[in-house]
C-alpha cells in the first residue's frame, strides 16, 4: 500500500470513530452495543494503519539519510578528482586509470570505462576499463559501428544511455549475444564525453546486477566527464605548445630574429642574430636597430618600411644590407611585423 493510501484510510477510520462518538455524545444516537462495536472496530483497524504511517515515515527517513550520506560520497568523489595532477598534465591514458576506479567504487558498480571515437566516428576505442573483482585495468579494446549500429545511432541522437536492463535497452541490446551474455552484465550507464561542443567518446558503467540508475548517478557521472574533458583539453593544448615551442627552436636555429619595444628599442635577439652580427644580447638590450645599420639604404627605403609596417599594420619584407659589430656587411631576407594592442 501507498502512504497516501494508508493516511486517506486512517482518516476515514478516525472521522468514523469521532462521528460516532459526537453523534452519541450529543444524544442523536443511543448508546448501545452496536455503536460501541463501531467504536471498538474502528479503533482496532486503526492502529495497524497508524502503524504502517509511521513505518513508512521513518522508512523514508532512513532512505533521505542514506541518498543525503550517498550524494555526500559521490561528492567527495568529485573533489578527489578535481585533486588529481594527472588531469591537470594532460595525461589521460594515467588519469583514465583512476578516473574509472573512482567511479566504480563511488557508485558502487562492478565495472567502468572510458571509450573515445576514431577520426570519422565508426568505431570506438577503449582508453581504460577497470573490473573491480580484477582490480585490474584493460585497455585499446575497440568496437566498430558496423557491429553494434543501434548503439552508435542512438550515441548520434542521444549519447547519453540508461539502460536499467541492458538486455532489452534499445541502444544496448545489440551487445547481448557478444557481450552481455559472456560478461553477465545486466545493467549500464552511459555518458558522453565532450570536447569543443562536440562528443569525442563516452564513459560506460556496467553492473552485474539490474539496476535502476538514479538521477544523482547520472549527474555524477556527467561531472566526472566533464573533468576528463578537461583533461583531453589540457592534452590538447600541451601538444600545440609543444608543436609552437619546436617550431620556435626550428626558427632560432635557422634565421635571425630580433625584438623591439614601442620605442624602437631592441629587447630580445636570438642567438642566430648573435652569430652572424656578432653582438650579444646583454650589448643589444636597449639599444636601437641602427647598430646594425650599414648605410645602404635610403630614407625612402625605411620610409616605405614604416608606412607599411605602422600605417597598413601590414608585414614588410625586403632584402636589407646590415653590418656586423665588426663593419663587415651581410644580407638578410627581411620580415618586420609590429604589434599593436
Amino acid at each position: 500500500m501507498k502512504l497516501n493510501f494508508k493516511i486517506l484510510s486512517a482518516i476515514i477510520l478516525v472521522l468514523i470513530f469521532f462521528s460516532v462518538k459526537t453523534l452519541v455524545l450529543f444524544e442523536i444516537f443511543e448508546s448501545t452495543k452496536e455503536t460501541r462495536l463501531i467504536e471498538f472496530l474502528t479503533l482496532l483497524t486503526f492502529i495497524p494503519f497508524f502503524y504502517c504511517i509511521i513505518k513508512d515515515l521513518f522508512e523514508k527517513q532512513k532512505e533521505s539519510l542514506m541518498f543525503v550520506k550517498y550524494s555526500k560520497k559521490l561528492n567527495q568523489s568529485l573533489i578527489n578528482q578535481t585533486h588529481n595532477n594527472l588531469f591537470y598534465q594532460g595525461k589521460i591514458k594515467d588519469g583514465a586509470k583512476t578516473l574509472t576506479k573512482e567511479i566504480t567504487n563511488g557508485i558502487d558498480t562492478d565495472r567502468c570505462s572510458i571509450w573515445l571515437y576514431n577520426e570519422d566516428k565508426t568505431s570506438i576505442k577503449c582508453v581504460q576499463l577497470y573490473v573491480k573483482s580484477e582490480d585490474k585495468w584493460y585497455e585499446d579494446i575497440e568496437l566498430f559501428k558496423k557491429d553494434f549500429t543501434p548503439y552508435f545511432e542512438h550515441l548520434e541522437i542521444d549519447p547519453i544511455i540508461i539502460a536499467n536492463d541492458a538486455e532489452l535497452h534499445s541502444a544496448t541490446n545489440c551487445f547481448t549475444d557478444t557481450y552481455l551474455k559472456p560478461l553477465n552484465i545486466k545493467s549500464m550507464l552511459d555518458v558522453p564525453i565532450m570536447h569543443k561542443g562536440n562528443t569525442i567518446g563516452v564513459i560506460c558503467i556496467e553492473s552485474l546486477s539490474l539496476r535502476n540508475w538514479q538521477l544523482v548517478e547520472v549527474n555524477f557521472a556527467q561531472l566526472i566527464s566533464s573533468i576528463f574533458s578537461f583533461s583531453y583539453s589540457v592534452k590538447e593544448i600541451n601538444k600545440l605548445t609543444n608543436e609552437l615551442l619546436e617550431f620556435d627552436k626550428f626558427v632560432d636555429s635557422s634565421v635571425l630574429v630580433s625584438r623591439a619595444d614601442a620605442n624602437g628599442k631592441i629587447t630580445y635577439v636570438n642567438k642566430k642574430f648573435e652569430d652572424v652580427s656578432g653582438w650579444k644580447l646583454k650589448e643589444v638590450i636597449g639599444k636601437d636597430h641602427n647598430i646594425v645599420n650599414s648605410g645602404k639604404h635610403d630614407k625612402d627605403f625605411w620610409k616605405g618600411m614604416y608606412n607599411v609596417v605602422l600605417n597598413h599594420k601590414s608585414i614588410w619584407n625586403s632584402v636589407v644590407i646590415n653590418k656586423t659589430k665588426k663593419g663587415e656587411l651581410y644580407w638578410v631576407d627581411s620580415y618586420i611585423k609590429g604589434e599593436f594592442d
